[in-house]
């Protein structure tokens, strides 16, 4: 953590950057920064626009759930086991509609048998007010398809015993609990460029089908980062670090590079500032300084960038590196930055001297960064689309 003594806190905003300019210092406070600079300047109005949340640990996830919770749409819901007088009424209505049903069918049946119509070859042919029952018959399930829908969409899993006469249908409803889970593999699938029923099935094994303690808690066994192994605080940025490691090390998950490797003709989107911010943000890193080296190093329309993805000069293996799509370099960059902070650095200036070295023929890469992401702090529009306050649209 900071030295929190020795920032000036006029120059936090309010949704806790510190900007001080002259001194080319410019980083974003972490939750517990911002809570100690509250409590030693004694000003609870420092970073006013920022919500102090719970710090997650390694023990206990943002998404960790019991065995008596599941998930709804991110939203953890307790079972209720004691739920009787609404599954009652449930019973009740379904049987009573299954039994009308059954009625029906069989007083149809019964009136084709006896008021057919034969033609010349013997063929028998109802007459049309029996056609016209048939409709309505059809017309009279459509609310229990209706019921049955929004049935499966509440239930995880579960056997609804459905009384219809004298007799007991069992219905069997099953809800796909990793259907968001799926979404995630496939997003980054498409912007890793990898296969994904190769990468989810091999997910599956390696996490009990997302039961696993070690996954509950942030951590997939083999998935690393720039040679460290990963904790994540949420379950997408999980996803993003095992897809990204597979599409890096497949031997590691015993892949083999032919059956991963596709190209499904995804398109990244132009709205650059957007993907910036929603990846940077989904990590951690600071989105102005990416947004800053980007617009620096490329202009938005170098070569480099327009043609391997490259956002920011990135190298491996002592060459360029090239990524499949736009937010595969920018999530790369977001990486880059959190490793140079790692190693202590957090200034402009002391990440320009690691990322950037003046002997190299870059003396103007540390005051070009600094002035854009002046500009970007004044720049309300851009700056709250920065700090993730847009929605990032995904689509193929």
């Amino acid at each position: 953590m900071k030295n929190i003594t020795r920032l000036n806190p006029s120059k936090i905003t309010e949704t806790g950057y510190y900007f001080d300019i002259d001194n080319g210092t410019m980083f974003k406070l972490s939750d517990e920064e911002i809570q100690a600079a509250r409590n030693y300047y004694h000003l609870p109005s420092i970073a006013s626009k920022r919500i102090i949340e719970k710090r997650r640990t390694t023990a206990s996830r943002k998404y960790k759930v019991s065995n008596y919770q599941k998930y709804n749409d991110s939203k953890h819901r307790c079972r209720n086991h004691n739920a009787f007088p609404k599954e009652q009424v449930r019973t009740i209505l379904i049987g009573t509609a299954l039994f009308l049903v059954t009625a029906s069918t069989v007083f149809l049946v019964s009136n084709t048998n006896s008021n057919a119509n034969f033609g010349e070859n013997g063929v028998s042919y109802a007459n049309e007010s029996i056609i016209e029952n048939s409709s309505e018959l059809l017309n009279y399930q459509v609310p229990i398809t209706e019921y049955m829908e929004e049935l499966e969409q509440e239930s995880v899993h579960q056997n609804v015993e459905i009384a219809s006469n004298d007799k007991v249908i069992e219905v069997s409803t099953v809800v796909d609990e990793n259907a968001e889970r799926k979404i995630w593999v496939q997003k980054y699938c498409d912007i890793y460029q990898v296969d994904f029923d190769v990468t989810y099935n091999r997910l599956l094994e390696l996490t009990a089908n997302f039961t696993s303690e070690d996954y509950l808690n942030g951590y997939i066994s083999g998935v690393t980062c720039k040679g460290e192994e990963v904790y994540a605080n949420s379950e997408e940025e999980l996803i993003l670090y095992y897809v990204r490691c597979v599409k890096q090390l497949p031997s590691k998950f015993g892949i083999s590079s032919s059956e991963l490797y596709v190209n499904n003709g995804y398109q990244s989107s132009t709205d650059y500032a957007t993907i910036i911010g929603y990846y940077n943000n989904l990590l951690g890193a600071d989105p102005l300084l990416s947004y800053a080296i980007t617009q620096a190093e490329t202009s938005w329309n170098s070569d480099l960038f327009l043609n391997s993805n490259n956002p920011a000069g990135l190298r491996i293996d002592g060459h360029w590196w090239e990524f499949s799509t736009k937010e595969e370099g920018f999530i790369e960059l977001a990486l880059e930055i959190l490793k140079y902070n790692k190693k202590g650095a957090y200034t402009i200036e002391e990440i320009g001297n690691i990322h950037s070295k003046k002997e190299l023929g870059n003396e103007n890469w540390i005051p070009n960064v600094t002035t854009i992401y002046a500009m970007i702090s004044e720049d309300s529009e851009l700056l709250e689309v920065l700090q993730g306050n847009s929605e990032i649209e995904f689509t193929k």
